[in-house]
């Protein structure tokens, strides 16, 4: 989910696992030579969902070991799941609803298109609908944690 720590979870296993890493939205804006937002407001979310989706093929066909920060959507379009669990280890991070609530106001929302068209006034409702539809997809990958242990203990997963 957006907000749940992906790309500052990512970057720190990555770190500690010496390996390489990569967050799918810094890829997509440099594929698309735009923003998300900017794709986004531009060509909607359709067209960003296709760029997205060979965003993840070229990265998970690097042939380095990679730690890959997708974006909150990303597993629920197309057959990205399926090539997600196919490249290597997932993981679903899944803090409490609240949490996120938390870490996705104000300036933050602003950040995240989808996010951004909830509304922070009712944020906590938003984000459990958008949960709800895409926790089947996240339900698929290898390993669940809450978001806070150590990376230590997470790197034991990979």
């Amino acid at each position: 989910m957006p907000g749940s720590g992906k790309s500052t979870l990512g970057k720190a296993l990555s770190d500690h696992l010496g390996w390489g890493f990569t967050d799918l939205d810094d890829l997509i804006e440099e594929i698309a030579s735009a923003r998300v937002t900017e794709i986004f407001a531009e060509f909607g979310e359709s067209r960003f969902r296709e760029i997205e989706k060979e965003a993840l093929k070229i990265a998970i066909s690097k042939p380095t070991n990679c730690v890959l920060a997708t974006g909150g959507g990303t597993p629920c379009f197309f057959d990205n799941m399926d090539q997600i669990l196919k490249s290597g280890v997932s993981i679903f991070i899944d803090p409490p609803l609240e949490t996120l609530a938390l870490r996705l106001q104000g300036k933050e929302m602003a950040k995240r298109p989808l996010i951004a068209e909830m509304g922070e006034s009712d944020l906590l409702k938003s984000i459990s609908e958008k949960y709800n539809s895409r926790v089947p997809f996240y339900a698929k990958a290898n390993h669940k944690i809450k978001g806070d242990e150590s990376i230590e203990s997470i790197s034991l997963l990979v």
